[in-house]
């Protein structure tokens, strides 16, 4: 029996390139799409937001009243406890400069992640906004494998970021296979953010008025700080009936107050002890020019035993920011560094972050004279 051939079905590829176009086609039209559906999903401020508590209710209320604020603090957990915009706002007035503040600050923050949180609020183009004050921390974009993953580690990474956090990546020290390792969780967080993973269904949930599900990892917000952990530590300790030795173990020395355990300390190949590798001096002041071109002035700040690092050390000597205001040395701020106005051993209790607003507030008075 002779076979017969086989003939292709009308408009089938009949060749390797063809089913090359086709694909290339259907990836295009896929990016296009999901760019689509994220530009209508993200008109609501709230969907921007990971579902995590303090992050919900920071978008939930500066989207509508950002053109109400002067200045917005943004920060890590030193400056959520640290600074209290009513003392601050007070202050400042009794000086005669009245304004309005914002703390947009949030547990856990470093500068990777404060730098989009940043970005994302002047894409928002706040109608009196003048000062951004910052918190300057390490740009190393190391963070607890516990967090990866979540909502709010998605939430900021856009492009840039993702791009920006490679390249401080890339251009350290660690061996290719621990750049690898630390590009990967970038890269899949990226990956859930651009594909609109999980987004769909918060959007949706909100504007039906259905309640969301919420967080779905351990973490009461889906996201745990060292702080956070350390109360965690302590009350499992308290349910098990177990005494209250240790409980401030965390309490250490002014003098020996080290990184957060909860993020690994970076290395760095530097030309000196002073120096930056290029690539954070690069994504540093891209932020600044984009800050500045936002027609905002940077303020960045060190508060009081936070852990020294090189980023502070060559903002200092080279002039990386237009304004620094440090209190991370004894000499800087000594009132600053009692013990009894600490919570712990690096954030203010109600006290200290009274005194640390009031201090504040007056060398932003005098800072903003001397530009007068």
């Amino acid at each position: 029996m002779r076979s017969l051939p086989i003939r292709p079905q009308p408009g089938a590829p009949t060749s390797i390139a063809s089913a090359a176009g086709l694909t290339l086609v259907f990836v295009v039209g896929l990016v296009v799409c999901t760019a689509a559906v994220r530009g209508v999903l993200l008109r609501d401020p709230e969907v921007e937001s990971d579902q995590t508590r303090r992050s919900l209710l920071l978008y939930r209320h500066f989207g509508p009243h950002k053109d109400e604020y002067d200045a917005v603090f943004v920060g890590s957990s030193r400056f959520y406890r640290g600074v209290d915009p009513e003392v601050f706002d007070a202050e400042v007035g009794r000086a005669g400069l009245e304004m309005r503040s914002f703390n947009f600050s949030m547990n856990g923050m470093r500068m990777p992640e404060i730098i989009a949180r940043v970005d994302w609020m002047l894409a928002q183009k706040p109608a009196k906004l003048r000062w951004l004050i910052v918190e300057l921390t390490t740009l190393d974009p190391a963070f607890r494998e516990d967090n990866r993953g979540g909502q709010r580690m998605i939430a900021w990474h856009t492009p840039r970021a993702t791009l920006d956090c490679l390249s401080v990546i890339g251009a350290s020290t660690r061996t290719t296979a621990e750049k690898l390792a630390a590009a990967r969780p970038h890269l899949v967080e990226f990956g859930y953010r651009f594909g609109n993973i999980g987004l769909g269904f918060e959007a949706s949930s909100r504007w039906l008025g259905v309640a969301p599900v919420g967080p779905r990892l351990k973490h009461f917000d889906g996201y745990e700080s060292e702080e956070e952990e350390s109360q965690r530590k302590r009350g499992r300790r308290k349910r098990a009936g177990l005494d209250e030795q240790g409980e401030e173990e965390d309490e250490r020395d002014d003098d020996e107050v080290r990184e957060p355990a909860d993020v690994a300390a970076p290395t760095f190949s530097v030309a000196g002890a002073d120096d930056l590798p290029p690539a954070q001096e690069r994504v540093l002041a891209a932020f600044v020019e984009r800050v500045e071109a936002a027609g905002v002035e940077l303020i960045v700040l060190r508060m009081p035993r936070t852990p020294r690092d090189l980023t502070a050390r060559a903002a200092r000597k080279r002039g990386l920011v237009p304004t620094l205001l440090a209190y991370d040395t004894r000499a800087a701020a000594p009132a600053l560094w009692a013990a009894e106005l600490y919570r712990d051993a690096s954030h203010l209790n109600s006290r200290g972050a009274a005194a640390f607003s009031k201090r504040l507030a007056a060398d932003f008075v005098t800072h903003v004279r001397a530009g007068e």
